[in-house]
């Protein structure tokens, strides 16, 4: 009961902090055009409830180029593996470990997680909370970056016939850590991510949808000047939106272990 509690604190914290950015300086919202991911993933329940996970998400599978006034649909992106297990504690909770390997153009990322979840219930949704901390280590980078982050969301199983159906809404919010030799200001949280899932559930092993995602980045943007040193733009919180179209994929083997009352579909 008290570690529910925290969970709910925290999220309070996120709310009212969210409020209070927003109302002392000005804001400039940058939106990039939409992109298409696409994401297949495993859960492996074992008889103690607990799982192991394994998921391949191919991001911005392709860019609307253009050439000579043409519109081209080039090829693009970058792709990430993801490989964890989940241990189920008393009750509602769980934890785990993970460990994510990101491979774009000119950069290798490799990241660790930590997290722990609680899998409840609100108003007959199914009410999933966790806390996640990452550690990220970019090949580029001398220094890995820490990144604390709370992730909510609301789920619905409807029943038509054999098949379920699940929509779902989820958000999660990050913090990343500030670096010792990095001077510049920085915003409360550093990103979050908005996502509503229609999932469709024709058996108990196979769960299968699609998805709207909206990603905003947090900058501040230093105040702009023309020639004649007349301001532009000034001292500003900068948003960088990046809206997102997905398919998801899953494969749950032993789905009699899945325990009573949980529903994963995000890792």
């Amino acid at each position: 009961m008290k570690f529910q509690w925290y969970f709910r604190s925290v999220l309070f914290f996120v709310v009212i902090s969210s409020f209070q950015n927003g109302i002392c300086q000005p804001l400039e919202k940058i939106h990039f055009k939409s992109q298409f991911d696409f994401t297949i993933s495993s859960d492996y329940y074992l008889k103690n409830k607990s799982r192991l996970f394994s998921e391949i998400y191919f991001n911005n599978l392709f860019s609307d180029q253009y050439n000579n006034g043409e519109s081209n649909i080039t090829p693009i992106g970058s792709g990430q593996f993801l490989l964890g297990f989940e241990k189920k504690f008393k009750g509602k909770w769980s934890g785990g470990l993970s460990q994510k390997f990101i491979q774009e153009s000119q950069l290798k990322t490799y990241a660790t997680r930590l997290f722990l979840r609680h899998s409840g219930s609100f108003l007959n949704l199914i009410f999933d909370k966790r806390l996640n901390y990452e550690v990220e280590y970019y090949s580029n980078a001398t220094k890995p970056l820490g990144k604390a982050s709370l992730f909510v969301s609301l789920a619905k199983r409807i029943e038509i016939n054999k098949w379920a159906i699940y929509p779902a809404v989820s958000f999660q919010v990050f913090k990343a850590s500030k670096q010792k030799d990095d001077p510049s200001e920085k915003r409360r949280f550093s990103n979050s991510i908005l996502r509503a899932d229609f999932l469709l559930n024709p058996s108990a092993n196979f769960l299968f949808g699609i998805f709207i995602q909206k990603e905003t980045n947090y900058y501040f943007g230093l105040e702009q000047f023309d020639q004649n040193g007349m301001t532009l733009k000034p001292f500003r919180k900068l948003n960088i939106i990046q809206p997102t179209l997905g398919l998801t994929f899953k494969y749950q083997f032993h789905p009699n272990n899945i325990p009573k009352g949980f529903f994963n579909f995000l890792n």
